[in-house]
């Protein structure tokens, strides 16, 4: 089970253009001169394709069941047999049989779909834990729980031998049995600073539950919860990720650092790889191997005895940021990553972008899959489109200057180049005579956009908060212009 990286991504992102500096620590930014078009900015352990349907009218909300706010029968279904791909703002894309289909907020109860995780299990209900709350379905009828469930900032949710689901959240986790929740507060957790950061569950075969906060490991067994931190268990403080549970009912818990924990039921046992580092999503395959997915080191798997490593160097693997795992029961792995869905299976690669897919975003937050999966649907070109805009500086155009878009996270320094060159995919283009640069034919998807001032030094578009790339949606057949992007106002 996987779930996005850190809490800060739930803050709603804003139309709002700007640019920072992002050759060293710069922190300078400028507005743009005119309206931007809009951007939008983790799964279950456990034919011919058909294009993406277009969203339906809500359907007229259901007397709900105890517990819930309402239901919704949209026209679109999907599963059995379903996998679920989730993103940050954009809802979820579901592949079955027929191929793929399109769940929002048009056709669901989802309120901004900004999906944390997604978890589908074995009674065949798919739970989506969004930034406001709960949802469900079986495929055809939805529910919304967030009456019960709003405001818990859930990361991750987790199925339950019962029928009931348990989510990680902040202050603590919670039990949710389809009709009323019970909180297990964070405090039962440890003692550290941070234990209110509760940041995954996971729910071993034989119903005991782990829980993992920035520091702290928890393990319920049903009547009481027992932890481990620095200096109960644990030599030093730790800054915990995700957990999963292997077929041998023991736990895997992946940190901020290059370090694997592993714990058999007596003894906790660390391994340490470089190839770990800054561990984000973990989850255990039907060989009982397990996947550990990084921030910039791809993912890796581990038999027991040796690990394997794939990366964009030595693989398919689109990006070396995993942020979600998933393994169906045919063994196929999920993989989201920042640039869009991998699947391993054997040792042939399928992948899956909005240009050729209905994939919600390139940037992949959470996958689940039920029981063998689905049929792999074939791709789909989309027709690219263009993305155009004027760099100026006190209303007057710059020519010559270098503007670079890319598909990953530019972020505030940069490797290579330009901040661009060490992506998978990148394209840089120059100013006219009047200002004006234009990428043409480009792939359907979002782009973070930089500008290489007269001076030399990066600009890049962020969102509202300037910490965040301002990611700009392009898409099919149409242009996308950014308007004026001032330079001036660079203090």
């Amino acid at each position: 089970m996987t779930r996005r990286e850190s809490p800060s991504h739930w803050l709603p992102l804003m139309a709002m253009v700007a640019a920072i500096l992002v050759a060293g620590c710069g922190g300078n930014s400028f507005p743009t001169g005119s309206s931007p078009a809009s951007g939008e900015p983790t799964a279950v352990a456990s034919g011919p394709a058909a294009s993406g349907p277009a969203a339906s009218e809500p359907a007229v909300p259901e007397s709900p069941p105890p517990g819930s706010q309402a239901t919704m029968t949209p026209d679109v279904t999907c599963g059995p047999g379903e996998a679920w791909v989730g993103s940050f703002g954009s809802g979820a894309a579901c592949i079955d049989e027929e191929g793929w289909k399109v769940f929002d907020e048009t056709n669901t109860p989802l309120t901004n779909g900004q999906l944390a995780d997604i978890a589908v299990c074995a009674d065949g209900i798919t739970w989506l834990a969004d930034s406001s709350g709960l949802v469900s379905t079986d495929g055809q009828t939805w529910v919304n729980h967030s009456t019960l469930t709003e405001n818990k900032g859930f990361e991750a949710v987790a199925c339950d031998p019962k029928k009931g689901v348990w989510l990680a959240g902040y202050q603590g986790v919670y039990y949710f049995d389809g009709e009323s929740m019970t909180t297990h507060p964070a405090s039962e957790f440890g003692t550290g600073k941070y234990v209110d950061q509760v940041k995954d569950v996971a729910v071993a075969a034989d119903g005991r539950v782990w829980a993992v906060t920035a520091n702290s490991v928890a393990l319920w067994d049903g009547t009481a919860w027992r932890f481990w931190e620095k200096g109960k268990g644990f030599k030093k403080e730790y800054f915990f990720e995700q957990v999963a549970v292997d077929l041998k009912d023991r736990a895997w818990v992946t940190t901020g650092g290059n370090e694997l924990l592993l714990y058999d039921g007596k003894k906790w046992s660390i391994l340490s790889k470089e190839f770990l580092s800054q561990s984000k999503a973990v989850a255990v395959d039907p060989k009982n191997r397990v996947w550990v997915g990084t921030y910039s080191e791809g993912v890796s798997s581990f038999d027991g005895k040796k690990w394997t490593t794939y990366n964009r160097g030595n693989s398919d693997l689109p990006s070396d940021h995993v942020r979600a795992i998933a393994a169906d029961a045919k063994g196929r792995i999920w993989l989201g990553t920042e640039w869009g869905l991998a699947v391993l299976e054997g040792k042939k690669w399928t992948l899956y972008h909005m240009s050729d897919s209905e994939i919600r975003d390139n940037e992949v937050y959470s996958i689940g899959v039920a029981a063998r999966g689905p049929t792999l649907p074939e791709l789909v070109e989309k027709d690219p489109g263009t993305l155009s805009g004027r760099v100026v500086e006190s209303g007057d155009p710059k020519a010559g200057l270098k503007v670079e878009a890319c598909v990953e996270f530019v972020g505030m320094m940069f490797s290579g180049d330009t901040p661009c060159a060490d992506q998978a995919f990148h394209k840089l283009t120059t100013t006219n005579d009047d200002g004006v640069f234009a990428f043409t034919k480009l792939p359907v998807g979002r782009y973070a956009i930089t500008v290489r001032g007269a001076d030399g030094k990066w600009l890049r578009l962020t969102d509202q908060f300037r910490i965040g790339d301002k990611e700009v949606l392009v898409q099919p057949g149409e242009t996308t212009d950014l308007g004026d992007l001032d330079i001036a106002t660079v203090e």
